[in-house]
């Protein structure tokens, strides 16, 4: 008996004193692919619109069939990934700071890419623009070719 209650005592003691086992990190790292890969695109075909505006009658219409076929895909990649933190146990305080700072982190890749563009030579723009009317029509730079595996997870799952 007296052996039976050490034993119980000594599993309480360990089990009280072990850390909380913390939440698993919100999924960005896979759903943020898809999200910044949407801001990556649009932001870099305005900036060839702005830097070459010859070229706006070709890549404006290009960039809109592309938005009309990605921007849904985007939309629910982002909607899941918030709903997956929330079932992870996220409190509504810690979901809306969390979008916020995401949302910062996404403006500060949109700034950042357009530095990008206007740091590469008049050469390199002018032929990567002469380039991506043709890529978002024929749907290169589609979402789901260029990240098949989170796309389908996500498009898929809340998990």
């Amino acid at each position: 008996m007296r052996c039976a209650m050490v034993v119980a005592l000594m599993l309480a003691a360990g089990c009280a004193s072990r850390a909380p086992v913390p939440k698993p990190a919100p999924p960005y790292g896979e759903a943020g692919r898809v999200v910044g890969g949407h801001l990556g695109t649009v932001v870099l075909a305005e900036q060839c619109i702005a830097m070459f505006p010859e070229l706006a009658g070709e890549i404006g219409p290009a960039l809109l069939g592309w938005r009309w076929r990605n921007d849904s895909v985007a939309a629910t990649v982002e909607s899941r990934m918030w709903a997956a933190v929330a079932e992870r146990g996220a409190t509504p305080a810690e979901l809306a700071a969390a979008k916020v700072s995401f949302d910062r982190e996404l403006q500060s890749i949109g700034a950042g890419m357009a530095e990008w563009f206007a740091g590469w030579p008049a050469g390199k723009q002018r032929a990567y623009c002469d380039r991506v009317t043709a890529r978002l029509a024929l749907g290169d730079d589609d979402l789901a070719r260029r990240f098949p595996a989170e796309v389908r997870r996500w498009q898929g799952a809340t998990r």
